[in-house]
């Protein structure tokens, strides 16, 4: 019953929620600076701590149901990073990075019904980026060193046939447009110990 009810209220929030920027969460400017994982949590967001989901799956998948529907829907992602560990660092570069985290990424995610939009506010700077495809690419841990044994991502692409395989070669390769235009606002990582 309890999962009935969010679902309900996840779905109530996103149709309220038609255009690029008309929300149902606070205004933009009020979660710029010291935004917390927790708040973002309480505000209903889809919150990432360290690239890895931690709260707002059912926000996400009533949003997916309703975007796959061919339905406008908008979704606030909030995007944490923590300290990294400090062994494998120099001291001096671990003292010089220690005073720029955490690091908070707010993005908006909305659909028009044919066009999905991506805004966010970056030191002062504005973004905004539209792409065609919400794609979804699954894959098992690349070798047994990593900490995960599969990932499930959510990518925006400009083309349905674009394959993950294909991003990956683009980011890495030497060759003049090669590169694939994509973002990746969603990733679930399977760990070895859950």
């Amino acid at each position: 019953m309890k999962r009935m009810v969010a679902a309900l209220l996840c779905l109530l929030m996103l149709s309220a929620c038609g255009g690029e920027k008309k929300s149902a969460y606070k205004p933009y400017e009020e979660v710029l600076d010291g935004y917390t994982p927790e708040e973002a949590k309480a505000d209903g967001c889809v919150v990432f701590e360290d690239s890895d989901i931690t709260s707002g799956q059912e926000i996400w998948d009533a949003f997916l149901a309703q975007t796959e529907a061919g339905k406008s829907g908008m979704v606030r992602l909030v995007n944490h990073y923590s300290l990294p560990a400090p062994q494998g660092y120099a001291p001096e570069l671990y003292e010089e990075m220690k005073d720029s985290y955490p690091i908070i990424y707010v993005q908006d995610l909305s659909f028009d019904g044919k066009v999905y939009s991506l805004f966010s506010i970056e030191d002062g700077e504005e973004y905004s980026r539209t792409y065609e495809v919400l794609s979804r690419f699954e894959e098992a841990a690349r070798n047994d060193t990593l900490r995960y044994t599969s990932v499930l991502r959510y990518v925006l692409v400009h083309d349905e046939a674009v394959t993950w395989e294909a991003i990956v070669q683009g980011m890495f390769s030497s060759q003049s447009g090669a590169f694939v235009d994509h973002w990746t606002v969603y990733s679930d990582y399977a760990y070895k110990n859950e």
